[in-house]
């Protein structure tokens, strides 16, 4: 992989505040006009070009290329936007109030940052509509019966979900069928036993039809979360305390999912439960298990976790900077101020 030696980008450790805001803001610019021109032009390199200039030509470029990868490549597309709507995607039929009839949608919503990542999708299924969805998100949305039947349909009768989500899927896909049914596959929507059941049923499919590399990338631009921790408080040997890389995945329901992924990216931790949010998390700092991730996700991560990816492994690529930890701390910062951007 190509990469920055941050080491020689005094202005980033020195100036970090305004550093952040010369990377979020072309990056925020820049990334909307990369994702829906493939022919966006890029920054040439030069001397005394500053840190954010140099880190988004190169991130621009890797990026428009897993793009383009998307745009020829169907199945990979297929599968890529298949680990999406496992992560946020949603079916739903509601009557209507008006008359006797149904109304059937499919939605994405994502993030107004990740705005881009619905055109896209848009474009690539030739279908749909982009609508604001309140609280900085959008949401890319599919009510025509012909295009859910003839469109969405397929592609998921072609790429199965992996989580429990499949179950209303597959009553999506009968009401569509029939609506004279619409009434009582709505009854049976949230039946907990019914959804255990499809939770058992997906999760010994799981070793028989294993998620693709795609599936997991999209997924993980959906579910997953790389970071910067404070291992242990500043003290008189340490005045900026210990910090360390971590990645995190978790599921409320789907725990074989969590499991493949522990198997897939050699993570050393195990799956734990969280009582207070009844969920599934997999959690690791360590170092044999963020190297095997940040070599699996390097030049993949498509949406506004994109950033947040390169400059997480970045720093992690370079060892002085790991030692650093006023450099780690201030990376922690920077971190979660793009978060609190995209939540």
């Amino acid at each position: 992989m190509g990469s920055i030696n941050l080491t020689h980008c005094g202005k980033l450790h020195k100036k970090i505040s305004a550093t952040i805001l010369v990377v979020i803001c072309i990056y925020s610019v820049c990334y909307t006009y990369d994702v829906l021109d493939s022919s966006a032009v890029t920054i040439s390199s030069a001397g005394g070009q500053s840190a954010g200039m140099l880190l988004y030509k190169h991130t621009s470029e890797t990026k428009r290329q897993a793009i383009n990868n998307l745009k020829t490549n169907k199945k990979l597309f297929y599968e890529w936007f298949v680990g999406i709507v496992d992560g946020d995607g949603t079916f739903s039929i509601t009557p209507n109030k008006h008359n006797n009839s149904w109304q059937f949608s499919f939605k994405l919503s994502l993030h107004v940052k990740d705005k881009p990542l619905l055109a896209l999708i848009k474009k690539q299924l030739g279908c749909g509509s982009i609508n604001y969805a309140g609280k900085n998100n959008w949401q890319f949305r599919i009510r025509d019966r012909s295009q859910l039947l003839h469109v969405v349909i397929p592609i998921f009768l072609n790429y199965p979900l992996h989580t429990r989500k499949i179950y209303h899927f597959e009553l999506f896909h009968q009401a569509l069928l029939d609506s004279s049914k619409c009434v009582y596959l709505k009854s049976i929507w949230n039946d907990e036993q019914a959804l255990l059941r499809t939770l058992e049923r997906v999760t010994h499919a799981l070793p028989l039809r294993k998620p693709s590399t795609a599936w997991i990338i999209g997924f993980i631009e959906a579910e997953g979360s790389f970071y910067v921790v404070q291992r242990h408080k500043p003290s008189n040997k340490r005045p900026f305390g210990e910090y360390c890389h971590g990645f995190s995945v978790t599921q409320k329901h789907d725990k074989h999912i969590v499991d493949f992924l522990k198997q897939v990216l050699h993570i050393q931790a195990n799956p734990r439960f969280n009582q207070a949010s009844s969920s599934w998390s997999l959690d690791t700092t360590n170092r044999r298990s963020i190297d095997n991730i940040v070599k699996y996700f390097n030049n993949t991560i498509l949406g506004s976790k994109h950033l947040e990816f390169t400059l997480w492994s970045r720093a992690y690529l370079n060892k002085s900077k790991c030692i650093d930890m006023q450099y780690m701390k201030n990376l922690q910062n920077k971190l979660q101020s793009l978060r609190k951007i995209v939540n």
